[in-house]
């Protein structure tokens, strides 16, 4: 699937989270949450953690958009939740990930409540 990097991670006030300085956005937080030691990445392979380095190093050269598979979603899913303890960042990174890196309609979000 194609996901769309440069959408920003949005803080509670409404404005454009930054991460040391720099604007936050589905990219930046998906590689952060690579990087980041975490629970995960603790327990990961030598095989897991080159293909989680690689996945990242990707991110990174794709610039606006890269392309990912099923098992790299699963993996960013797990890897967002365990170094991201607030479902600010993990929740809102996740949605955005499954929704291509688009952020949710608000006429279908307000239809499912």
């Amino acid at each position: 699937m194609k996901v769309k990097l440069n959408t920003p991670i949005i803080g509670r006030d409404g404005t454009q989270m930054d991460d040391n300085g720099e604007p936050s956005t589905l990219g930046t937080t998906l590689v952060s949450a690579i990087y980041m030691p975490s629970e995960v990445n603790q327990h990961a392979t030598d095989k897991q953690a080159l293909a989680w380095y690689d996945l990242a190093q990707r991110i990174i050269r794709a610039g606006e958009e890269v392309t990912i598979d099923s098992s790299e979603v699963t993996d960013l899913r797990l890897l967002l939740k365990s170094a991201y303890n607030t479902p600010l960042i993990s929740g809102q990174a996740i949605g955005l990930l499954e929704n291509g890196g688009e952020p949710p309609d608000e006429d279908t979000e307000s239809a499912d409540d």
